[in-house]
């Protein structure tokens, strides 16, 4: 029974920070695709006031899939 607890407490860092970044991806991605680009290609205005923050979803994503 200790053998069985002491497997399920190891948790391999690289795995759990290969989960961390793709949670922050995911998370990242549905956000903007969900708000910011559906309405800028709605109105056709790229330059609203949405887009720095979609600049700044984008920025967030790239750096994030490096770590993936």
């Amino acid at each position: 029974m200790k053998r069985i607890i002491s497997n399920v407490a190891v948790v391999d860092p690289r795995r759990l920070r290969m989960w961390y970044h793709g949670m922050v991806v995911a998370f990242a991605l549905s956000f903007l695709l969900a708000f910011k680009w559906e309405y800028e290609l709605s109105t056709g205005c790229f330059l609203s006031k949405g887009s720095v923050c979609s600049m700044f979803l984008m920025v967030i994503i790239y750096c994030e899939t490096r770590y993936l």
